[in-house]
């Protein structure tokens, strides 16, 4: 499977390999319904979470941003994770009760990583690059480092002297800690298996669609 490229519809994402984009009103109905599912999935990622540090927990929502990029395409992926920050927010202030977000202040640059990854995952997988789950795979990676870019510098710049201090460390050997230490092995196993299940997916719709004809 990780060596062969699937050929058929190779520069669609899988939302638009389900339904054809000539369908009017229909495809607004199936891309509002699709995007308020992953804008769902990642609130509800973030309510199973695990503190290792104070600051940034454990979470699904990673493997969530990496499918809205392969499943919705560039423009969906950006409104799905855009609007997930927006209502998030919302809650932050005050206006929703039910927590979109998963941990501290200090973890919010990597929502805003959210949305860039989801935005470069889908330009990429409408250029053809999501049906080899190594090419995918490389490009979830740098899905994978936005996010963690946008999180770190976040860190780094709203960690407190007084936290610093409290672990007896610098800003970046606490940025590192509580924002990169505890994560890679978890993000990498989020990484390979939508790297491997994009491809999959595509596949069985390809076959559905054909022995459909």
């Amino acid at each position: 499977m990780w060596g062969r490229e699937i050929k058929i519809h190779s520069d669609l994402s899988l939302l638009d390999m389900v339904i054809s984009r000539d369908k009017g009103s229909i495809n607004i109905v199936v891309d509002f319904l699709a995007i308020i599912s992953f804008v769902a999935a990642t609130g509800l990622a973030a309510q199973f979470k695990v503190y290792l540090n104070p600051a940034v927990p454990i979470t699904g929502q990673t493997f969530i941003v990496l499918m809205a990029g392969a499943v919705l395409g560039m423009k969906k992926g950006f409104i799905a994770m855009s609007l997930y920050a927006v209502l998030g927010w919302a809650n932050h202030i005050g206006i929703l009760t039910f927590s979109m977000f998963a941990g501290s202040f200090l973890s919010k640059g990597y929502v805003i990583g959210f949305i860039v990854a989801a935005t470069v995952i889908g330009y990429f997988v409408e250029q053809g690059w999501g049906r080899n789950p190594l090419r995918l795979a490389g490009i979830m990676l740098i899905g994978e480092l936005v996010i963690f870019t946008f999180g770190l510098l976040w860190l780094g710049v709203f960690i407190t002297s007084d936290q610093i201090l409290s672990n007896e460390t610098t800003r970046f050997g606490l940025v590192y800690s509580w924002g990169v230490g505890n994560f890679w092995i978890g993000d990498t196993i989020k990484l390979v298996l939508a790297a491997g299940l994009v491809p999959t997916l595509a596949k069985l719709i390809d076959t559905i669609k054909t022995n459909v004809r």
